[in-house]
């Protein structure tokens, strides 16, 4: 079957083809001869296949693809739905009321009983009572003048003069004295419990830094008596005047 099948499909495409070139011919050779010749018949030729036939010849389907697997889509599992809550039951009615009456009659005043005492407000008393919190700021506001003083007697006194126990001594600068210089530095000196000088302060100065750095020197290496309260040396501060003059 297979072979007269290829047969019968050569044989139609043969035909086919002369049809073709017997047209073509004639086209052409019509063309070439003069146009007062007659034009000669063509003859097509016609090949007839029986049904046996063409049933034989197999027919040729287009091949197409195969169908896409169709994916089913993932089902969510169902919700289980909230049911309604379960009631509580009632609690009964007569445990609250017997609750109550029993409150009302924890409230109330037994006969013969003597009431509570209240606390009673000191302005109210006549400033007898004193709470406990009244007494605590009281010892508070008592406590921060303490302090004041405490602190006013920890800062250095100011004292009007003070002795000495090795009196400064001055030297005069040697280009002072050349160039004619002089005048009076007035300082402000701390005074220790040891008399030592402590902190030197400039109050008044000359017009010549070499003056003023010589009193200076010279009162830092004084020795002071020290200042006194109850017998006890306590640092002071203390003015020392030192002048500069030339003799002539």
């Amino acid at each position: 079957m297979g072979s007269q099948a290829g047969i019968w499909q050569a044989a139609v495409v043969t035909a086919v083809a002369l049809a073709h070139a017997a047209g073509l011919w004639g086209l052409l050779g019509g063309a070439s001869r003069p146009a007062t010749s007659a034009a000669a018949p063509q003859v097509a030729m016609v090949m007839v296949l029986s049904e046996t036939a063409a049933r034989a010849v197999p027919q040729l389907q287009p091949l197409l693809p195969p169908p896409a697997p169709v994916r089913a889509a993932p089902q969510s599992a169902p919700k289980p739905q909230a049911g309604p809550a379960p009631r509580k039951p009632a609690a009964p009615a007569a445990p609250a009321a017997a609750a109550a009456a029993a409150v009302v009659a924890a409230d109330e005043p037994l006969p013969g009983a003597l009431p509570e005492p209240h606390s009673v407000p000191a302005s109210a008393a006549g400033g007898t009572a004193v709470s406990p919190a009244a007494e605590g700021a009281a010892e508070d506001a008592a406590a921060v003048p303490a302090a004041k003083v405490v602190a006013a007697s920890a800062q250095p006194r100011q004292v009007e003069s003070v002795d000495y126990l090795r009196a400064p001594v001055l030297e005069y600068p040697s280009a002072s004295r050349r160039f004619g210089e002089h005048g009076r530095v007035v300082l402000r000196v701390l005074v220790g419990r040891d008399g030592q000088a402590e902190q030197i302060e400039l109050v008044e100065a000359t017009a010549f830094r070499r003056l003023n750095d010589a009193a200076i020197e010279a009162a830092r290496r004084a020795l002071y008596k020290p200042h006194t309260e109850n017998g006890v040396p306590q640092p002071a501060w203390a003015l020392v005047a030192l002048s500069f003059q030339l003799r002539r």
